[in-house]
């Protein structure tokens, strides 16, 4: 189970590993679930997800990998 730190209602997703990015877009991948239904099951807006998605198919692991390792160093 993916884990969020939830403030106040707000999701910091900075809180997702990579590998937790990972398994939420190889899911949406698989075609058995859409953008909001996994959203929705994260606590997290559709948009960001279909963010990480795009990012993913566009740019590879390197770019999810990178923004977690900034989240990280911040």
């Amino acid at each position: 189970m993916l884990d969020a730190t939830n403030n106040g209602g707000a999701v910091f997703l900075s809180k997702f590993s990579l590998g937790q990015k990972l398994e939420v877009i190889h899911r949406y991948q698989t075609g058995n679930e859409g953008v909001k239904s996994i959203a929705e099951s994260l606590g997290v807006h559709h948009e960001v997800l279909r963010m990480w998605i795009k990012q993913y198919e566009y740019h590879g692991i390197n770019r999810i990998e990178r923004k977690c390792r900034a989240d990280r160093d911040a």
